[in-house]
C-alpha cells in the first residue's frame, strides 16, 4: 500500500510521543509499591517468585490471591525471577505492557483507518490521568486491557488462533474478561449465524477454560470465586444507574474530557444534518463487526456498575472509547480542517495533561496524586524506625502502613530492618499507627489510646497513638 508524506509524519510523531511517555515515566518506577499494589499483587508477584511459578489456584493462599487466577503474577513474577526481585523491575515489566497496548492501538487502528486516527487514540490514552498513573502498577487492569484488545481485534478480523490465545490469557488475567468476551459472542450469535457453527466454539473457548479454572478452584479450595468477593454484586437498578452515570461521567466530561462529549454530540448533529443533504462527510464504510467494539463496551460498563466502584475498573473501555474519538475527528471534520482538527486535539490532550494528571487532593491512584501518600508512608515509616517502634509485634497500624511494612521489598523499609506487627491491637501492642485516608485502628478489645504525634503531608493526615493499659482512667480518643 502506498504511504504518503502525512502518513509517515503520523508514525513520526506517534514515535516521538512514545519516547516522551516513557522520559515522563521512568522515574516512578522506582517509586516503592501503593495501596492495592502491596495489598495484594505484590505478595502474589513476590510469593511465586520465591516457591516458584503456577498457575494452579492452591499455589497461593487464598487471602494472598483471593481467588483470582494468576497469570498475571506469574506474568511479573516470571520477570522478577530472571532480572531480581524489587519494585523497579516488577514496575518496569508492567510498564512494558502498559507500552505494548499503546503501540498495539496505534498499529491497529493504522491498518483499519489512518496512521493519524491510531495517532490520536495512542495520544489519549498515553496522556489520560488514570492511565498514566496505573501504567507501571503492578496490578492487572492494563495487562487485561491489552489482551482484551488483542481478543476483540482477532475477533474482528476472524485471527482464530490470536483470539484462543488472547482470550484465553484474558480470563486468566482477571475475572471481568469473561463479561467482554461473552459480548463478543452473544454479538456473533445474532448477527452472523449463517458462519460455520464451529467459529462460535472458538468464540467461547476461553469461556471454557475459566469454567475449567473455576472446577478446580472449587475442588482444591471448596468454593468457585472468593466468598469475600462472591456476594458484591449488585444488581438493584438504583444501584447500576448511580454508578454507571459516574463512571460515564469519569469517561466523557471530567478531567477535561467535556471535549469528548462535545466531539460526540457534534457528530450527531452532522449525521442529522447530512440526512438532509446540507453536509456531507467523508466517512469510510465501516463494517457492522467494528460495532461490537461499542458493544462489548456498553455491556462491560453494565457489570462494572454492579460490584465494586473504582474508576481503574473501567480502563478496557478507555482504549475503545479513545479510539471512537480519534476516529470520529478524522473523519467528521471536513478534509480541509482535519489537521488542524487533528492538532487541536492534541495540544489540548496536552494541556489537560498537564493540568489534570496530578490533583490538589489525595485522589488514590487514579492521578499522579497517589505519589504524595507514599512519600508520606516512607516518612512515616522513617519515624517508627527512628523510636524504636518497629519492635517484634510491638505495634499495629492502618492501611497503607500495615500493608507497607510486610516485605522490605515493597521499597518501604530500610535495608536490613523487618517489621512484626498485629493488624488488631492486642495486649502486647505499644502502638498503633492510623493514617487518613486509610482503614480505622481495630480495637476489638477498646484499649484505651494515647495520642503522641500527629502531622499532615498535604491532606494525608498521620496519628501516632500509644496504647495504654485497660484499666488506665485518662483516656485520649481517637
Amino acid at each position: 500500500m502506498h504511504r504518503t508524506f502525512t502518513d509517515r509524519l503520523a508514525d513520526i510523531l506517534c514515535a516521538v510521543a512514545l519516547v516522551v511517555f516513557v522520559i515522563l515515566k521512568w522515574p516512578h518506577l522506582s517509586l516503592p509499591f501503593f495501596w492495592d499494589e502491596t495489598g495484594v499483587y505484590a505478595k502474589m508477584v513476590f510469593d511465586l517468585s520465591d516457591t516458584g511459578l503456577s498457575l494452579h489456584p492452591a499455589a497461593l493462599n487464598e487471602w494472598i490471591s483471593r481467588g483470582h487466577p494468576l497469570l498475571y503474577p506469574n506474568m511479573i513474577a516470571a520477570v522478577t525471577r530472571i532480572f531480581g526481585e524489587t519494585v523497579t523491575i516488577a514496575h518496569a515489566a508492567n510498564f512494558a505492557i502498559s507500552c505494548g497496548w499503546v503501540v498495539s492501538i496505534f498499529w491497529t487502528l493504522r491498518q483499519l483507518y489512518t496512521p493519524w486516527v491510531g495517532l490520536m487514540a495512542a495520544v489519549f490514552l498515553m496522556f489520560h490521568p488514570l492511565f498514566f498513573a496505573q501504567s507501571v502498577f503492578v496490578l492487572p487492569e492494563v495487562a487485561l486491557s491489552f489482551m482484551i484488545w488483542w481478543a476483540t481485534w482477532a475477533f474482528i478480523q476472524r485471527k482464530y488462533l490470536l483470539y484462543i490465545l488472547t482470550g484465553t490469557a484474558a480470563v486468566l488475567i482477571k475475572e471481568p474478561a469473561i463479561v467482554w468476551l461473552g459480548a463478543l459472542c452473544a454479538w456473533d450469535l445474532v448477527q452472523f449465524r449463517k458462519f460455520k457453527w464451529w467459529t462460535h466454539g472458538v468464540w467461547a473457548f476461553p469461556l471454557v477454560v475459566f469454567g475449567l479454572f473455576l472446577v478446580i478452584q472449587k475442588q482444591v479450595m471448596g468454593w468457585y470465586l472468593f466468598p469475600y468477593h462472591s456476594g458484591k454484586i449488585d444488581l438493584q437498578i438504583a444501584v447500576i444507574s448511580d454508578q454507571g452515570w459516574d463512571y460515564l461521567q469519569y469517561i466523557f466530561w471530567k478531567q477535561g474530557r467535556w471535549l469528548f462529549t462535545l466531539i460526540l454530540m457534534m457528530t450527531g448533529l452532522m449525521l442529522l444534518a447530512g440526512r438532509s443533504g446540507k453536509v456531507q462527510a467523508d466517512i469510510p464504510r465501516v463494517s457492522p463487526r467494528i460495532g461490537v467494539v461499542l458493544w462489548a463496551s456498553l455491556v462491560y460498563l453494565i457489570f462494572s456498575s454492579t460490584t465494586f466502584y473504582h474508576d481503574r475498573y473501567i480502563l478496557p473501555i478507555l482504549g475503545p472509547v479513545c479510539a471512537w474519538i480519534a476516529y470520529l475527528t478524522f473523519y467528521f471534520i471536513g478534509a480541509q480542517y482535519r489537521y488542524w482538527a487533528m492538532g487541536a486535539m492534541l495540544i489540548w490532550t496536552a494541556l489537560s495533561f498537564s493540568i489534570y494528571h496530578t490533583s490538589d487532593k489525595f485522589n488514590w491512584d487514579l492521578d499522579m496524586s497517589y505519589t504524595r501518600s507514599i512519600i508520606s508512608s516512607k516518612k512515616t515509616i522513617q519515624y517508627m524506625v527512628e523510636n524504636g517502634m518497629m519492635d517484634d509485634y510491638t505495634f499495629t497500624a492502618t492501611i497503607p502502613i500495615l500493608y507497607a511494612t510486610i516485605d522490605e521489598r515493597f521499597g518501604y523499609m530500610p535495608p536490613g530492618v523487618s517489621a512484626r506487627f498485629q493488624r488488631a491491637i492486642f495486649e502486647g501492642s505499644k502502638y498503633a499507627v492510623k493514617v487518613t485516608p486509610g482503614s480505622e485502628i481495630e480495637n476489638p478489645e477498646n484499649y484505651p489510646l494515647e495520642l503522641i504525634r500527629e502531622w499532615y503531608d498535604h491532606d494525608i493526615k498521620t496519628q501516632i497513638y500509644k496504647v495504654l493499659p485497660k484499666d488506665t482512667l485518662s483516656v485520649q480518643s481517637q
